[in-house]
């Protein structure tokens, strides 16, 4: 008999509650023998101001964003050690739980783990309505 559960996500932000769901997430998947990913959220700034101070802030502003999810996804990293299969890391463009669950309704997860909450399941395969900016982030 298959498992139903091929998939598992995790929403990672470095906190210690972050740090338990990774462990359980990681623990689930190898139980299931599923495929794990750790996704960050991003909070980018996405205000079209004509003024080019606020321009160059804004820029900035992301760019640190993009550098902590990209210290994030390292710790996840190091913390997960060597598995196989090799865990995916993602981050996404957008505001907590809501954007990390777009995407991981985009990539197919069947169970997303939350730090600080009940996981949450995919109940039956649903078609996204929007898509999630993803980017692949090297977490070295």
């Amino acid at each position: 008999m298959t498992s139903p559960v091929h998939h598992v996500a995790v929403m990672f932000d470095a906190s210690a509650a972050a740090e338990r769901a990774l462990r359980e997430a990681a623990s689930i998947a190898d139980e299931h023998d599923a495929h794990l990913t750790v996704i960050s959220a991003v909070p980018h700034d996405r205000r079209r101001i004509g003024c080019a101070i606020c321009s160059v802030r804004r820029t900035s502003w992301n760019r640190a964003m993009d550098e902590v999810a990209r210290a994030d996804l390292a710790k996840a990293r190091a913390l997960l050690g060597g598995r196989e299969p090799e865990p995916r890391f993602h981050a996404v463009s957008g505001r907590g739980v809501s954007a990390v669950r777009q995407a991981a309704l985009e990539l197919g997860c069947h169970l997303l783990v939350v730090p600080g909450r009940r996981f949450w399941r995919r109940p039956k395969p649903l078609r996204p309505t929007a898509a999630a900016e993803m980017r692949d982030v090297e977490a070295s």
